[in-house]
């Protein structure tokens, strides 16, 4: 050491002239600055005493007290990765010009056009853990840190269904990620984060780095293989909430391309998001270790509409490989962690009974429904994420629970709802929360096992149903874009092709996606896919397709006509009768006889043959509430001062009933006489009050039928027809003159509206007539065949 003061000089020394030489050392400690607004954040200080001395000349006025000022030290205080740190030390030698800095690769330097995975992250930094080979051959195991540079991503065990054994976690030790410098982290975001063109493979990877609670969530986004990812990770299902982008996160990236970057070439760029997605970032994250997630509204650069369609194409194979599904529900309140420490309760079946039984358990089966109706249930896309999922996990605030106990609890807890005691309470209203909890949540807990087939042990992906039927049974779930109405159910559907995403022109196959498409060009796609593949016209009169701005044709039919909805005081109950065409592939009535679609086509609107039969002659206003006007009785038949009437009339109590049971078999033989037992309640004014009668607490059959007839008149119309005196049932907006007709391919008639001289129509909406359900229209030969123009 002669010559050298001190050890601190020599080391000093030796980092300097001697680098590469068998001498050069790495210190023990380096130091950074994390005070707020520091100039210096971007310096590494090898020294301690240096540092202190740093704080005292800079920061000495705003630090309080001496122990502040050691916890800022010890802050700052952290130790180097000997592969990087020859980097960094270089980097910030400006006194020693032909001193280079170590090559460190990275997952952009050398991929190829037909190369998409992760095959350039093998670099020259060292792992910092696993196991490690000496010289002599024999391994050892290096001790795991709680240091921010870790080059692992961490797979975070989480909750295995109750009754499941656990399966061994995959080792991922050696499936690591990028090593950055650990100065990093201390760069001031400076600017926005600009997305980089991924391969036609890739999708981008979210690391997630590790931090306590109340520090910035800082992360990367690197490309990553979506067919053969050469990494473990976790993907997010959440509801975007507010889409306002308010809270700022950091990623870190690399400025300029090629293999010699200094730590200048090292930035942290800020990008904002939603504060929901904030909130479960925060939570997902780990104290010690790298987390890797899937989370779309970051590794998708969503102002790019190409690529939005790209990722959008591959999102079910994204999900289907990831490790396990995160779902967000938002953050804990004392209500959900209630519920979910009583889902092991529910799911032990030996004491179920005492649990829907015991008065003291109502607060729990309550916390349960109000968890239920978190805003997640009612996102379209979750029906996909939690389909195609390995594993998924329900996570609110720290609180997780695995996803298939928490489904197995929904599902016990619907099915035995009437026996929990006092759970409906006083209220014997039949109208719900606007949120509507038992229509989102009961749904994709009852559908999400049966959408696909043979997903268990590596088997093919096999979808179940058919677009429309996905369409139908999802039509209420929402989503921001409206033409992810269609596009978030292409992936499950069996009968559509592999996804794929529009390049240059406009495709007319269902399975291309574009976000730069009209959504009117989106909706219609989806009709004439169905339509073509079905031969059936049913899905011109089921209310499916999203409100918009811009006018639709009238023979896509919206949600706004759906049975069910948000009321005007907010509550969710019944806004239209059911609809009488029912679900796809379930045909309840049989109007053409069974004539396929003949000379359709999709021209300007939709071009398709049939009968016109009649047009109406009087209709009533609509049956409000499900009332039914003294006038609709006498339409179909009824005198309530007549002493001879033993019965109801036929007419009359069919179409109340629609001539159909609840499920669409025939209507119960009883019902003719619930019928005549209802009239004679009526009041002195004639008028049939079904809620009023239901709320008088009579006789349950009575009850029961009313139900089935609300389920059918509210809010459509009565009507009769000008020259046949048929009696019907019909939409809201129907009026005087509009055209019955059955259409070919139509289960049942509807009602038409003439425009532009009589050459083309508007389709009203379906409708019931008496009399006309079951091909009598194309059997009669006063009909003749025509060619209708729905526009």
């Amino acid at each position: 050491m002669e010559g050298f003061s001190t050890t601190n000089d020599l080391d000093r020394h030796m980092r300097s002239k001697h680098q590469s030489g068998a001498l050069a050392t790495t210190p023990a400690k380096l130091y950074r600055c994390l005070v707020a607004g520091c100039k210096s954040s971007e310096k590494v200080w090898p020294r301690g005493d240096n540092f202190r001395s740093h704080l005292k000349r800079v920061h000495g006025h705003i630090i309080p007290s001496d122990e502040e000022f050691e916890k800022l030290v010890r802050k700052g205080e952290f130790a180097p990765d000997p592969a990087t740190f020859p980097m960094i030390n270089s980097a910030l030698k400006k006194d020693n010009p032909e001193s280079q800095p170590a090559k460190v690769y990275f997952p952009d330097m050398k991929r190829k056009e037909n190369v998409a995975t992760f095959t350039t992250v093998q670099t020259s930094i060292q792992p910092a853990v696993g196991p490690k080979t000496n010289k002599s051959g024999s391994s050892h195991h290096v001790n795991i840190h709680k240091n921010v540079s870790s080059n692992n991503a961490h797979v975070p065990k989480r909750p295995q269904p109750t009754g499941v054994k656990p399966d061994q976690l995959e080792a991922d030790s050696n499936k690591r990620l990028i090593s950055f410098p650990q100065t990093v982290e201390s760069i001031i975001a400076r600017s926005d984060y600009e997305y980089k063109p991924l391969l036609q493979d890739e999708t981008r990877i979210l690391v997630l780095l590790p931090g306590e609670r109340d520090e910035a969530i800082q992360c990367r986004l690197l490309p990553l293989s979506v067919q053969a990812p050469t990494v473990s990770y976790e993907a997010l299902s959440y509801n975007w909430g507010n889409t306002r982008a308010s809270k700022e996160i950091r990623i870190q990236c690399i400025k300029r391309r090629g293999q010699k970057r200094s730590l200048r070439d090292f930035v942290r760029a800020k990008r904002f998001i939603p504060a929901n997605l904030h909130s479960a970032l925060l939570h997902l994250r780990d104290s010690s270790y790298p987390i890797n997630l899937w989370v779309d509204n970051l590794c998708i650069n969503m102002n790019d509409s190409r690529e939005r369609a790209h990722q959008v194409s591959k999102m079910a194979q994204i999900y289907r490989k990831a490790t396990n599904v995160c779902v967000w529900l938002g953050e804990s309140d004392e209500s959900s962690k209630l519920a979910l420490e009583f889902i092991p309760k529910i799911l032990n079946l030996s004491s179920l009974d005492n649990e829907l039984e015991e008065e003291s358990k109502l607060k729990y089966w309550k916390a349960l429904r109000d968890l239920m109706a978190r805003k997640w249930f009612s996102r379209r896309w979750i029906v996909q994420e939690i389909a195609v999922a390995k594993s998924s996990t329900i996570h609110c605030g720290d609180d997780v629970v695995h996803w298939a106990d928490f489904a197995g609890a929904v599902g016990l807890f619907i099915s035995r709802m009437d026996r929990i005691k006092h759970f409906h309470g006083q209220d014997s209203s039949r109208r719900q929360p606007a949120n509507g909890w038992p229509r989102f949540a009961t749904r994709i807990v009852e559908f999400s096992q049966s959408l696909i087939q043979g997903a268990e042990n590596g088997g093919k992906f096999e979808p179940t149903f058919d677009l429309e039927t996905l369409i139908w049974t999802f039509k209420d779930f929402e989503c921001t874009d409206p033409r992810d109405r269609v596009y978030s159910l292409l992936a499950l559907a069996r009968d559509v092709p592999t996804l794929e995403y529009n390049n240059v022109d406009f495709d007319s196959a269902i399975s291309s996606l574009d976000y730069e498409a009209d959504i009117t060009d989106v909706l219609q796609r989806c009709v004439m896919h169905c339509v073509n593949l079905s031969k059936s016209l049913d899905i011109i009169c089921r209310p499916w397709a999203p409100t918009v701005s811009t006018p639709l044709p009238s023979w896509i039919g919206t949600i706004a006509g759906s049975a069910f909805g948000v009321l005007d005081d907010g509550s969710f109950g019944r806004i239209y009768g059911n609809s009488f065409v029912g679900s796809p592939n379930r045909k309840t009535y049989n109007a053409s006889a069974g004539r396929t679609l003949q000379d359709y086509q999709f021209n300007e609107g939709l071009q398709l043959r049939g009968l016109k039969v009649d047009v109406i002659g009087a209709c009533l206003p609509r049956a409000s509430g499900g009332i039914v006007w003294r006038e609709a009785l006498h339409m179909a038949g009824w005198d309530e001062k007549s002493d001879e009437l033993d019965s109801a009339p036929e007419k009359l109590w069919r179409t109340l009933v629609a001539d159909r049971s609840p499920d669409g078999s025939p209507p119960k033989s009883w019902y003719q006489r619930a019928c005549l037992y209802t009239l004679a309640q009526t009041s002195s004014t004639g008028v049939l009050d079904t809620s009023a009668l239901i709320r008088s607490g009579g006789p349950s059959i009575m009850v029961e039928f009313l139900e089935r007839v609300q389920s059918v008149v509210w809010n459509r119309k009565f009507f009769t027809t000008s020259v046949r005196n048929l009696f019907g049932l019909g939409p809201d907006g129907l009026q005087n003159g509009d055209a019955v007709a059955v259409l070919y391919g139509c289960s049942v008639p509807v009602i038409l509206r003439p425009v532009e001289n009589r050459m083309h129509y508007k389709l009203v909406g379906e409708c019931y007539i008496h009399g006309l359900m079951d091909g009598q229209a194309v059997t009669d030969p006063n009909l003749r065949d025509e060619l209708f123009h729905l526009i």
